[in-house]
């Protein structure tokens, strides 16, 4: 770094060096779950379209989908099950609709396991 801006950054009160660093190990415990490795990823981090509220802090990409994400846990959420989805004619499988708890935006659906389709949401790099 330059000299005047370590002096700068240093005499800031309101500059913390190791808040980026702290931040980062809250958010890995906190929203991040392990996975068979033991480690803790995200391909994205996922937010509402119609208010920019977190939904879903780890998530997979899909493999043919571009857009698309699957989820195990999602926040900030509700599922509606008082009318099934289906991606087709002849499909047996109903999906429910999930919304974004703040502004009731579609973000995606629930499969019957329990997955969560995320495809209506603004992603960011993890």
């Amino acid at each position: 770094m330059f000299p005047q801006l370590e002096d700068y950054l240093a005499s800031d009160p309101l500059h913390d060096p190791g808040a980026d660093d702290e931040d980062e190990q809250w958010v890995v415990e906190k929203l991040l779950q392990p996975d068979a490795s033991n480690v803790r990823t995200t391909d994205a981090v996922l937010n509402c379209p119609g208010c920019f509220t977190p939904v879903c802090y780890q998530c997979q990409a899909h493999a043919k989908h571009n857009r698309q994400w699957r989820a195990s846990e999602v926040r900030n959420c509700v599922v509606d099950k008082s009318a099934s989805l289906s991606m087709g004619i002849g499909d047996p499988t109903e999906y429910f609709a999930v919304r974004c708890e703040i502004c009731k935006a579609d973000v995606g659906l629930q499969d019957p396991e329990g997955v969560y389709h995320l495809f209506h949401v603004l992603e960011s790099l993890a």
